[in-house]
């Protein structure tokens, strides 16, 4: 549940816009050992801090427009729980280069949404206030990053 995810992670609930529900309990081939995944966006100005208690690592990632972004996993010892942090305005910008998996995670039934402060409209804007952006669909990059994504899915 979202409140004992939050409890173990230790991250603040107002640093949290939204929460999706991730990878085997989405797709429906998990089992009772596996672990719960979790995206969440976060505010700009929140920094996680590594925890004694938590599996911590911070990476650097480019997209499309080679800026360099942030992200944080926390993980469990147990490896119950995986949460990856996104701040806000790099979500944004990856939902702006159609980044297919952020994309499908705003698409996600509302079940899968544990958290939802704002909402995304596939149509072609979204309303994040720290975000001023429009969201346009590039039908190629979609095909391109979809027949990647299966490549690597299946042939592996």
């Amino acid at each position: 549940d979202y409140q004992q995810a939050l409890e173990l992670l230790k991250i603040p609930n107002h640093c949290i816009l939204n929460t999706y529900l991730f990878g085997s309990r989405v797709y429906g081939v998990s089992h009772d050992e596996s672990d719960w995944d979790l995206i969440m966006i976060i505010k700009d100005d929140y920094q996680p801090l590594p925890d004694h208690g938590l599996i911590f690592s911070q990476e650097s990632f480019l997209i499309h427009n080679g800026c360099e972004y942030q992200k944080w996993t926390i993980d469990t010892p147990d490896h119950i729980l995986n949460a990856v942090l996104y701040p806000v305005s790099v979500f944004c910008q990856l939902l702006t280069e159609n980044v297919l998996f952020m994309m499908f995670v705003t698409m996600l039934p509302n079940c899968y949404k544990w958290k939802e402060t704002y909402t995304v409209d596939i149509a072609g804007y979204s309303i994040y206030p720290d975000c001023d952006f429009v969201y346009n669909l590039n039908y190629r990059k979609i095909c391109h990053q979809t027949i990647s994504e299966c490549s690597r899915l299946f042939l592996n």
